[in-house]
């Protein structure tokens, strides 16, 4: 499938054209043209998913920031620590795709007190527990 865009020439030629404070518009400008360009494909999507393939492999720039999604299959129970002076909540989980590839997650935070929080209140369910990491950091 192919998607228009505007010529830039016709554009401009309007923008030139523009009337000024107080004028009417008259029936003299020029209506853009259209033109075919290559499809959108995967342009809009705000996710950078990394397969655990690739994280375990280390097949990415891990100066970049990644998106990563798997089911929980385990966790540790949430741990304060000191860090320079403060208190840290930190909590290690596993979690596994759909090929069964797993990867041990630090969660931090607010990140653990959710987390946690979700996995007493439903502790009881037979649901899967998914998570989605956005922004995520590979530990070098």
């Amino acid at each position: 499938m192919e998607y228009p865009c505007l010529d830039s020439h016709a554009l401009e030629a309007d923008l030139q054209k523009q009337p000024k404070h107080g004028e009417q518009l008259g029936n003299d400008f020029n209506v853009p043209t259209v033109c075919v360009s290559a499809p959108f494909v995967n342009k809009i999507d705000p996710f950078n998913f990394v397969t655990f393939h690739d994280l375990t492999a280390r097949n990415f720039d891990t100066r970049v920031a990644f998106d990563f999604i798997g089911q929980v299959v385990s966790t540790d129970p949430m741990r304060v620590i000191m860090d320079k002076g403060s208190e840290k909540r930190l909590m290690n989980m596993v979690a596994q795709d759909l090929s069964g590839r797993k990867i041990q997650v630090a969660l931090w935070d607010g990140f653990v007190l959710k987390l946690n929080s979700y996995i007493s209140e439903h502790q009881n369910d037979n649901a899967p527990v998914i998570i989605l990491l956005r922004i995520a950091k590979l530990k070098t």
